[in-house]
């Protein structure tokens, strides 16, 4: 195969991988909610166990650099907050807001929505976007509130709600107190 087309098929492979992934995960957000609202403890662990799957992967597939992966992955981090608190593990809930805080502030130091070159097997010729939606919010911390805003629209039952609310308590304490000491 001459390398111009080998070139030319890691850029179609890239994109089609890269669209696949952003679907997964996507869905695998999805399927979360869809566990937790039912309110049971063996699906509250299936989301968990689905949420660290997601997690792992990104991961594994990540440069470590700002880019659209450290938005999500914020996402993922405060549904896997939700999780725990439905499970009553809140040590590890406030753990994991506090990622979630840390990375998400350090995304909006300089946010970004480009793939390219931020993935290990990043081949294509330029930046696309594979059909990102994102309705979360201009920067990572204002998908933290989002998610944690608890709306009426949301899917859960008020049982769900109130074990939820436990992080959003959680999240509203790390604001206030990064208000006071911004104020020192």
């Amino acid at each position: 195969m001459k390398t111009g087309r080998i070139d030319e098929s890691l850029h179609v492979f890239t994109r089609v991988l890269v669209s696949v992934i952003v679907r997964m995960i996507g869905l695998s957000m999805s399927m979360t909610g869809a566990l937790i609202a039912t309110n049971k403890t063996k699906a509250f662990s299936e989301a968990y166990d689905l949420i660290q799957w997601g997690m792992e992967f990104f991961d594994s597939i990540s440069k470590e650099e700002n880019s659209y992966l450290s938005k999500v992955k914020v996402t993922l981090l405060i549904l896997k907050a939700m999780c725990l608190a439905c499970l009553k593990e809140y040590e590890d809930m406030r753990n994991s807001v506090d990622e979630a805080y840390s990375l998400a502030q350090e995304y909006d130091k300089n946010p970004t929505n480009s793939l390219s070159g931020k993935i290990k097997f990043w081949h294509a010729n330029e930046d696309f976007k594979p059909a990102l939606y994102d309705d979360l919010g201009q920067s990572a911390v204002d998908s933290i509130e989002k998610l944690l805003a608890l709306d009426d629209n949301e899917p859960f039952p008020e049982s769900v709600v109130k074990k939820i609310t436990e992080v959003k308590k959680y999240w509203e304490s790390i604001k206030k107190e990064d208000e006071r000491t911004a104020y020192r």
